[in-house]
């Protein structure tokens, strides 16, 4: 029984004028009047005799280099037989590329292409079971975006063709990887949908960029399409600042200190800083250290600073390798403390290099006994670069040793950092020490000879004693340089020839042992 319709025998047919899925229900009765049935729902399909219903395409899109994804709404034809993919080809003709007999298919990928040097333009069809299909001249081509690079200083100059099929494309975003994590990437900007360029200026370093571009649809289902992939190496060129150096000063007489400021922000993160350092007035430098980039300043303890005066210059890398120039030398006073003619200490140093404004004077400092310094003078100007020491007693004193302080000179506008010092090594003057002692006195009132003095330079320790013809001491001081005055226990001694012993050491460390005699005259 179909449609209600009774047949006889062991055939039968009918005639259907609708498409459909129809159900069959066969009954069968036998000549003893046995009777049997077969129900089968999904018995008959009939397909239609014209072609189906053409199928929106949603999107075509790059899966990657070598595969196009094109994605579309799953068909409602009860008659449906394959999904078929059409390819373009050069001369405007269309290939079958793939098909699916899978009716709930949305989703197909077509690979065995090359989407790097083209657009990919496809068609799908939709067949049903009497293998009528879409005419490709009626249906709408969708055709994928493919993207091109060349390399420009500092810049990547990107194009790409528009997204075809949709009705509208809103606008283009611009992808590209990030070099530290392969296959990620990352916005760097977008376009509206009738720019088809793109110039990246953001790159950085000696890297080569892959890049990828997204079209958005305007309305509908605001789907997107991605294209294929392009590589870029654009030509780098970078200039790495020079920094300066803010001073090179000796530190505990063993040590220079170095250190330095930044000019300018460089384009690109500095990661290290490379310090070379001569003892020849430059010209060789060696010994190169390459210290991190949060350091601003260096100790350099393999010095001998009262043997050189050190020249040091300074540059950059930054985190593509690249290099600065060097910056402005710093170069420390070397001092060297001597004797003049007269036996005053004599200093003379190299001038420090190299402020932008100079060197505006130098002090002068004298050690203390406690180790302090205490300044005994000051040049005239930064180009002098001597000094004799008139001031400082010549006798009762330990040693003579001196340092220089180079003051840096103000700029134009006064600036209070400006204020930078660059300090000398301490250099001890290797003085001779002298003793002369007289052979008379007259304490007479007139103001000549009047008292025993013993001269001397450069004496650190003295003693003496005197005595008369008897051997009896008249007199006895450690004082530096002590004198006597021609009395013993308040009286006046009388005319006669004395005895002297006198014991010294010279802050050259010379011994001294006199003995001798005077005649005080009256």
């Amino acid at each position: 029984l179909i449609d209600r319709l009774g047949f006889s025998g062991v055939s039968f047919s009918h005639t259907f004028n609708t498409k459909g899925l129809y159900p069959l229900r066969l009954i069968v009765k036998d000549v003893l009047g046995c009777v049997d049935t077969l129900i089968d729902a999904n018995a008959v399909l009939v397909g239609d005799t014209i072609a189906p219903d053409i199928i929106q395409v949603y999107r075509v899109s790059v899966q990657d280099d070598r595969t196009v994804e094109i994605a579309f709404r799953k068909t409602d034809a009860v008659d449906f037989k394959s999904y078929q993919v059409f390819i373009e080809q050069p001369n405007g003709s269309f290939i079958m590329v793939k098909e699916s007999f899978n009716k709930n298919d949305t989703v197909l990928f077509v690979g065995g292409l090359n989407t790097l040097p083209k657009s990919y333009c496809m068609k799908l069809v939709q067949k049903n079971i009497c293998n009528l299909s879409n005419s490709l001249d009626v249906l709408e081509k969708h055709c994928t975006v493919e993207v091109s690079g060349k390399p420009g200083v500092n810049v990547s100059y990107l194009k790409w063709n528009a997204y075809s099929g949709w009705n509208n494309v809103k606008e283009y975003h611009v992808y590209r990887e990030d070099p530290s994590s392969i296959g990620t990437f990352d916005s760097i900007g977008k376009t509206p949908f009738s720019v088809l360029n793109y110039n990246d200026t953001t790159i950085r370093c000696y890297n080569v960029y892959r890049y990828k571009i997204k079209a958005i649809q305007d309305g509908g289902y605001n789907r997107v399409s991605w294209s294929d992939t392009c590589r870029v190496k654009p030509i780098w060129i970078n200039k790495v600042p020079e920094n300066e150096v803010w001073r090179a000063t000796v530190e505990n007489n063993n040590e220079i200190l170095l250190e330095w400021v930044e000019l300018k922000k460089p384009r690109i993160p500095i990661v290290s800083y490379r310090i070379e350092k001569s003892r020849n007035d430059g010209e060789t430098f060696d010994n190169a250290k390459t210290i991190p980039a949060d350091e601003i300043d260096h100790t350099d303890g393999l010095v001998k600073v009262n043997d050189y005066s050190y020249t040091f210059r300074i540059l950059q890398i930054d985190e593509c390798g690249d290099k600065s120039g060097y910056s402005n030398i710093g170069k420390t006073v070397l001092l060297k403390a001597e004797m003049s003619s007269d036996f005053k200490p004599m200093l003379t140093w190299t001038g420090y290099r190299q402020w932008n404004e100079g060197v505006d004077h130098y002090i002068v400092e004298h050690k203390q006994l406690d180790g302090t310094f205490l300044q005994i003078g000051k040049t005239k100007s930064g180009s002098d670069t001597t000094f004799i020491d008139e001031l400082t007693e010549t006798n009762c004193r330990p040693d003579y040793t001196y340092r220089v302080i180079a003051v840096r000179a103000q700029p134009a506008q006064k600036d209070s950092s400006f204020y930078v010092l660059s300090v000398s090594n301490e250099s001890s003057a290797k003085v001779v020490s002298k003793l002369w002692v007289p052979n008379a006195m007259s304490p007479d009132g007139n103001n000549i000879n009047e008292r025993l003095e013993v001269k001397g330079v450069f004496i650190k320790q003295y003693h003496i004693e005197i005595f008369d013809r008897w051997g009896e001491k008249l007199f006895e001081s450690s004082n530096c340089i002590g004198n006597w005055d021609g009395t013993y226990k308040g009286e006046k001694v009388q005319e006669s020839v004395y005895l002297y012993h006198i014991t010294a050491l010279g802050v050259d460390n010379k011994h001294y042992n006199l003995k001798g005699t005077f005649t005080l005259f009256r």
